[in-house]
């Protein structure tokens, strides 16, 4: 599991914001979202993860922190 959005900094060249999600690169899934699509894209592009390679998004739940909001939308095909 590797972690892409989370409240702490992930790595020292990604963003933080109020919120989680995670990549599990055995499954090519993805478990939640975190509260900004863009801010968790760019995380993606500077941890190495392809998100084009993801073939499954999980949300645990519908808080607005573990899911990106509507005006937020990420397309991944």
């Amino acid at each position: 599991m590797q972690i892409l959005f989370d409240n702490y900094k992930v790595c020292d060249t990604c963003r933080s914001l109020w919120g989680f999600s995670a990549y599990f690169k055995e499954y090519k899934l993805l478990l939640d979202t975190g509260s900004n699509g863009r801010i968790l894209l760019q995380n993606m592009k500077e941890l190495g993860v392809d998100a084009q390679e993801l073939e499954y998004v999980f949300i645990t739940h519908s808080h607005w922190d573990y899911k990106w909001r509507q005006g937020d939308r990420i397309i991944f095909s």
